[in-house]
């Protein structure tokens, strides 16, 4: 586990009781994301040791925890599949943290996708240390691949 208590925040391994927080959290940041056509499903598998899919989730509170970010990440290919924070915990270091224990986790350069429309999305993760490094069309959508160090 991963603490800022300045920040008030810890990030640890998902749990299975994490799962409806983690798709509150999901649907309240996909919700945001106006330039989507089609509402987008949360993931239906959290964790899955077949496909090697790890996910942490960001809390805050003490007696009474609450799920506020979660990573989802592919271990063997170092891919972040999802990293989400919700708005009122943007900008306390949670992302950072989240992506440290990806590192930390895999020990190679960890990749992503944001849709070009994400502006401030991509500003965060170049100031996290991530450059693209190829773009794509996905769904009628453009997105950009993204390598961090």
């Amino acid at each position: 586990m991963i603490t800022h208590p300045a920040a008030g925040w810890r990030i640890r391994e998902y749990q299975a009781q994490d799962r409806f927080d983690c798709e509150d959290v999901f649907a309240d940041c996909v919700s945001q994301f106006t330039w989507l056509a089609e509402p987008q499903a949360a993931p239906s598998e959290w964790v899955d040791t077949r496909r090697y899919i790890n996910t942490w989730v960001a809390e805050v509170g003490e007696a009474e925890t609450e799920v506020v970010g979660f990573l989802m990440l592919s271990a063997r290919t170092a891919y972040v599949n999802y990293l989400l924070v919700e708005l009122d915990w943007r900008f306390c270091g949670i992302g950072q943290g989240l992506l440290d224990v990806a590192r930390d986790f895999t020990g190679v350069p960890l990749t992503l996708d944001v849709d070009e429309e994400n502006v401030r999305a991509i500003e965060a993760y170049r100031a996290l240390g991530f450059a693209p490094v190829s773009t794509r069309a996905v769904g009628g959508r453009r997105q950009i691949r993204l390598e961090g160090r």
